[in-house]
C-alpha cells in the first residue's frame, strides 16, 4: 500500500479538489481548503481515504456521492481570503488578460496568486460571475491570467486578488487541527 499525505493546501476552481485514483493507496487529507470545484471537493476512485479537518466551501458535492465530511471538517461559509486588491476592470481585456488602467502595481507582485471575477453591481460580467483564475504574471495595470475564463474581461468585471490566506473571523479557522511537519500539535505548543 502506497501512503499519500494532502496536508495544509488551498484548492480553487478545478473539477475535482483531491482524486484518489489508485487501488493500492491510502490517502491522508487534512487541514486543507477546499472550495469552487465544480464536481467534487474529495472523490474516491480506488484505495482509502482518510479526510479530516478540512474546509469546504461552494463545491456540488463536498464528498463523492454525498458522503459525511470527515471529523472536524467545515462546510457553509466563505473563507472570506484576504484581498491583496481589489477594483473594477477597465475595458480591453480577454479571457486570460485583467487590465486596469487605475492601477500602478510592481511587476509580478501578484505571479502565483489568485484572481476571484464577480458582476460589477448591475452589470453582468462576460468573463463569469464568481469565477477563479490563477495569474501567471503582471505589469503596471496588467494581469495575465490561467485558464482561459468563458468571456473576456472588461468595466463590467470586479476582481479580488488574493494569495490565498484568510481573514481573521473567517469560517475556515474555526476547526482545523494545526500540523506541523506532519505531526499534530496542541494550541500554545512549540517544535
Amino acid at each position: 500500500t502506497n501512503n499519500v499525505h494532502i496536508y495544509n493546501n488551498t484548492l480553487v476552481g478545478g473539477k475535482k479538489g483531491v482524486n484518489n485514483m489508485f487501488a493500492n493507496t491510502s490517502t491522508t487529507i487534512q487541514n486543507n481548503i477546499i472550495e469552487f470545484m465544480s464536481e467534487d471537493g474529495v472523490r474516491n476512485s480506488g484505495g482509502t481515504i482518510t479526510e479530516r479537518y478540512n474546509y469546504f466551501f461552494n463545491n456540488p458535492e463536498n464528498i463523492d456521492g454525498g458522503g459525511a465530511i470527515g471529523t472536524g471538517s467545515l462546510t457553509g461559509s466563505n473563507p472570506n481570503f484576504y484581498a491583496e486588491v481589489s477594483g473594477t476592470a477597465s475595458n480591453g481585456g480577454s479571457t486570460t488578460l485583467l487590465i486596469d488602467t487605475a492601477k500602478t502595481w510592481t511587476a509580478n507582485q501578484f505571479q502565483g496568486m489568485g484572481v476571484y471575477i464577480t458582476n460589477t453591481s448591475g452589470q453582468t460580467c462576460s468573463a463569469g460571475n464568481g469565477v477563479w483564475a490563477g495569474i501567471t504574471s503582471n505589469s503596471a495595470s496588467r494581469v495575465f491570467l490561467s485558464p482561459s475564463l468563458s468571456g473576456s474581461i472588461d468595466s463590467k468585471c470586479d476582481y479580488l486578488i488574493t494569495n490565498f490566506y484568510t481573514q481573521d473571523g473567517s469560517g475556515a479557522l474555526g476547526s482545523g487541527a494545526v500540523l506541523y511537519n506532519g505531526a499534530g500539535l496542541t494550541a500554545g505548543s512549540t517544535q
